[in-house]
């Protein structure tokens, strides 16, 4: 396999909420990112960011209640969690938005892969198992895109995504941020990802390549 080719940090998304692509996104990992913003910036910021998006869709959050009212068990119209998002990152630099997917993926990896998916992640306990029940566990975060990984060899995952109707730029870097503790957790060593196709950047699908030097 030749060697991708690096690309950097997809831009966030301008989309207004009418304009938006259809599709769902279940709250679970949604109240994860959230309360991580919390702990970095507190109720405060992300009371004033709900309060900036449109009207149709600040009515689906309650600001009166912890984390916007966002619950775990639910499934959200993308279209709002792209107006969220694009309040709290959209005046981010490139290298900013880069270390909050980063920090945010990790602690959204460690929470639910730990927590309500811990069973689900049980059965992908080798990079091989994982290439096989993947998409299963993108089945629970979005109810649009096909998930599939490419092992070229024993130390490398292809990752693919296509048809995903609740793309954003923001969240592409979440997902692809999201590997690396991913493939810790299952044991391996000196993982790396790099994003090499975005739809965002033109391309038909969002493709990232992991690494890694070998397992425990």
């Amino acid at each position: 396999m030749s060697r991708p080719t690096a690309t950097n940090s997809v831009p966030p998304s301008s989309e207004v909420a009418s304009n938006a692509a259809p599709g769902r996104i279940k709250g679970a990992s949604f109240r994860e990112f959230l309360s991580f913003y919390v702990v970095r910036n507190g109720e405060a910021a992300l009371r004033s960011a709900a309060d900036g998006i449109d009207p149709e869709w600040r009515a689906l959050l309650d600001p009166d209640r912890p984390l916007l009212g966002v619950l775990a068990s639910e499934w959200y119209p993308a279209v709002l969690v792209h107006a969220l998002l694009d309040a709290l990152t959209g005046h981010l630099s490139a290298d900013a938005r880069a270390e909050l997917a980063a920090a945010s993926a990790r602690h959204i990896m460690n929470r639910m892969l730990r927590g309500v998916y811990k069973t689900l992640f049980q059965l992908m306990a080798t990079p091989a198992r994982y290439q096989r029940f993947g998409p299963k566990l993108w089945d629970a975060y979005y109810d649009s895109g096909t998930f599939r990984i490419e092992m070229p060899n024993d130390t490398t995952a292809v990752c693919m995504i296509s048809d995903w109707d609740a793309h954003h730029p923001f969240i592409c870097d979440l997902n692809c941020a999201a590997a690396v503790p991913v493939y810790e957790m299952m044991g391996c060593k000196a993982a790396r990802v790099l994003r090499t196709e975005c739809v965002s950047q033109g391309s038909s699908r969002c493709e990232f390549v992991t690494n890694w030097t070998g397992r425990k």
